[in-house]
């Protein structure tokens, strides 16, 4: 995802990955020995309105 936003000259990025999440599909993280997996994430992308 961040090099399409790189690759589209947007101004700037984030991803935030959790430990922890639930929503509408229950309980996001699975943790098997110490390892967590499927993670919650968000995508937070920064651009200047002048573009549109």
């Amino acid at each position: 995802m961040i090099d399409l936003f790189i690759e589209s000259k947007i101004s700037g990025a984030t991803v935030w990955t959790g430990v922890d999440g639930f929503g509408k599909r229950k309980r996001s993280a699975i943790h098997v020995e110490g390892i967590t997996i499927n993670m919650p994430m968000v995508i937070e992308a920064i651009d200047e309105k002048s573009k549109f």
